[in-house]
């Protein structure tokens, strides 16, 4: 009896230790797809409280849909800020020659830049991976001050007039900025933080094959 519940004990550790693992390893992930929607309806909520009237936090049903409007709103914001205002900051950045995908050709040729900066990320160098999954998880954070940026701003001035949000509009306005500023500021670092990383992975690769030839 007591070998079986040191073994279930055991087994119930490892499973746990494997959860946190798996919620460590995906963190970047579960940032951006999964916060962004919280902030906007958290932000609707707060902007426009007599439109919340009708959910019943008691209904499973109400908390499903929400649940599932919550995801999809954030998915969505999420689509629009990466492949959107993002990528217009970092086709900004790629003309100001800030480090990483650095002109090749010209000025108007950005996508092929890019195109070899992504391709080169995926070289198979394994020790460098803690680093890449680093960068991604400092890139969503940067995506969820961007988000929230834009949610302070968007709020702050449009909102009911029963919102709370009508003594702290300049407060809001002026914290959404900051958190803008912050993420041009880390976007740069985290830029410039990949570069190093692929140039070192198309270095590990290019001694690795002079090696093996």
């Amino acid at each position: 009896m007591a070998v079986e519940f040191q073994f279930y004990m055991s087994n119930e550790s490892a499973t746990r230790s494997g959860l946190l693992s798996d919620i460590t390893h995906h963190l970047g992930e579960i940032i951006r797809y999964t916060l962004p929607g919280v902030l906007v309806i958290g932000g609707a909520r707060l902007a426009y409280p007599e439109a919340f009237c009708a959910v019943d936090v008691q209904s499973s049903q109400h908390l499903i849909i929400l649940a599932v409007v919550t995801v999809t709103v954030g998915n969505a914001l999420v689509a629009l800020n990466r492949y959107g205002v993002h990528q217009v900051v970092d086709w900004v950045c790629y003309l100001l020659k800030i480090e990483g995908p650095i002109p090749k050709a010209g000025r108007a040729h950005y996508h092929n830049g890019l195109g070899h900066h992504v391709l080169d990320s995926f070289l198979p160098a394994a020790q460098l991976d803690p680093a890449q999954r680093y960068v991604s998880f400092r890139a969503s954070t940067a995506f969820l001050l961007l988000t929230l940026g834009e949610i302070l701003l968007t709020f702050s001035c449009h909102h009911s007039k029963y919102s709370v949000l009508n003594a702290h509009v300049k407060a809001l306005k002026i914290i959404g900025f900051a958190a803008l500023a912050a993420y041009l500021w880390q976007s740069i670092i985290a830029r410039k933080i990949d570069y190093l990383i692929v140039s070192k992975k198309a270095m590990a690769e290019s001694n690795k094959e002079q090696r093996s030839g």
